[in-house]
């Protein structure tokens, strides 16, 4: 009985053990995907912002040495237009760092400040362009204005480094996530294929000494009681060895021949019929 409650224990430890791995499993693999959804919906959604306001940040002190130079007034105007829609540009690129930044937002709010203070300047730029002033307006562009856009793009690139850090930072962690799961995942397997060998193994001797026993009872049966194995016709399908040895013949002799040899009384073919009746039908006749 105690091997019984062995194996039953060894079996409840593996479905928890596999219980456990899958359950680790999947809270590491959550684990993993939020690192990943960390690192596109933060550190990288702000370094690819950065990165923008930079290169249109480009653009528009480009655009503004145009205006200097521009002479025709529609093509002016165009150019006007298209640093407006710049200007936007940035402004929305500005609302997703507010919004995905990680770290002090005092930088965020210090190069959004700049990028503001930079209007007046192009404003003072263009209002002299369209008075014919060019020189003067050229001279704030490249000084004043040239300088301005300077700071703006060492504090943009500031939260951009500090965003690619995050984002290096959370590859780290999910690495490690990764490490810690592939090592316990491992573990666990391991403990489970050892569980499981080692109940086969048991299992097996178990089957071995059950066979063995089933077979020592049923060699004392063969060679102590007399039996013998009959058809529903009555006819003799297998015998002991003791009933063998009782009638002075071999199991092949008896093998095939009718059971109503054993009895040489008058009387044997009517009790041979009851016999069978009550053995076909479950019944007992009450004369018998």
């Amino acid at each position: 009985m105690q091997q019984y409650r062995n194996l039953i224990l060894g079996f409840v430890l593996i479905i928890t053990l596999m219980t456990g791995l899958g359950g680790f499993s999947l809270y590491h693999l959550n684990n993993i995907s939020k690192d990943v959804e960390n690192i596109y919906n933060h550190p990288f959604a702000v370094s690819n912002a950065g990165q923008s306001i930079q290169t249109l940040v480009f653009a528009m002190h480009r655009d503004m040495k145009d205006v200097v130079l521009v002479q025709d007034p529609e093509q002016l105007k165009a150019t006007l237009e298209q640093i407006q829609r710049q200007e936007q540009q940035v402004l929305k690129q500005f609302d997703i760092i507010f919004e995905r930044f990680l770290g002090n937002k005092v930088t965020i709010k210090q190069a959004y400040q700049t990028f503001i203070e930079w209007k007046p300047i192009r404003d003072e730029v263009v209002t002299l362009a369209l008075v014919g002033e060019t020189k003067r307006a050229a001279e704030i562009t490249r000084n004043k204005g040239a300088k301005h856009v300077d700071k703006l793009l060492s504090e943009v690139h500031e939260f951009v480094v500090f965003a690619q850090n995050k984002a290096n930072q959370f590859h780290k962690q999910s690495s490690k996530n990764r490490d810690h799961s592939i090592y316990v995942v491992a573990t666990i397997g391991f403990l489970t294929i050892v569980i499981s060998l080692l109940i086969a193994i048991k299992v097996t001797r178990l089957i071995m000494r059950s066979n063995k026993a089933l077979s020592q009872r049923e060699h004392l049966i063969d060679q102590n009681i007399m039996l013998a194995n009959l058809d529903t016709q009555g006819v003799i399908i297998d015998a002991s060895n003791a009933l063998c040895r009782f009638l002075d013949t071999t199991k092949e002799e008896l093998v095939g021949k009718q059971s109503n040899f054993f009895d040489n009384s008058d009387t044997h073919s009517m009790l041979s019929e009851q016999i069978w009746k009550t053995i076909k039908t479950g019944r007992r006749d009450p004369s018998y």
